[in-house]
């Protein structure tokens, strides 16, 4: 803001009038902060910009961050909270919340998408056919966790899964975890209710 300082606010883009506001509601160092919408209007460069800076000033204070940017509120945020009709549905950490839901593993053979599926199957797994691969769900209702309780755990049952793919004759080539985002999370949980 410093090649700025001598014009009047109203002359400002409204990008920088937003920095503007953010700075001076951090000037004061309050030990609680909220923040509405902090990037609505910037363009994508200048939020990045504004979500950095704001990662380097939070650490230490209590930050009440209210935004739709849900990607924006995953990248800076460590609890959520989900209201709807002014109902809250949910008050979670965000890490615990992903441990409620599936996880997607997204398996490809040079055999083809068809070929593996059928493999999985045979070994009782369900998947869905996509552009030459497989998606296979793990519930979290399949796995048990001693310090999580019941989660989806993609890095312990996955190795087998391959093992015994490849002993089948498959040449698996990918495999990844398309963890949640959570975009998909608010989508769940607002189309089929808070769990």
């Amino acid at each position: 803001l410093g090649p700025y300082l001598d014009r009047p606010l109203a002359q400002l883009s409204g990008g920088f009038q937003r920095r503007v506001s953010l700075a001076a509601a951090l000037l004061a160092e309050p030990e609680v902060l909220l923040l509405d919408e902090p990037t609505v209007g910037l363009d994508p460069l200048a939020a990045r910009e504004v979500r950095g800076y704001l990662r380097d000033v939070l650490g230490g204070r209590t930050v009440l961050l209210c935004t739709h940017n849900l990607a924006e509120a995953e990248d800076l945020c460590q609890n959520v909270v989900i209201i709807r009709k002014g109902e809250v549905l949910l008050h979670e950490n965000i890490e615990s919340l992903r441990h409620r839901f599936p996880v997607r593993v997204h398996l490809e053979a040079r055999q083809g998408g068809q070929a593996l599926a059928a493999g999985l199957q045979d070994l009782g797994l369900k998947a869905e056919v996509e552009n030459g691969g497989c998606w296979l769900t793990m519930s979290p209702r399949q796995y048990q966790s001693a310090d999580a309780g019941t989660v989806p755990n993609p890095q312990a049952e996955i190795p087998g899964l391959l093992r015994r793919l490849l002993g089948a004759g498959l040449d698996i080539y990918e495999c990844r975890v398309a963890e949640a985002s959570l975009e998909d999370l608010f989508v769940e949980i607002v189309e089929g209710g808070a769990r």
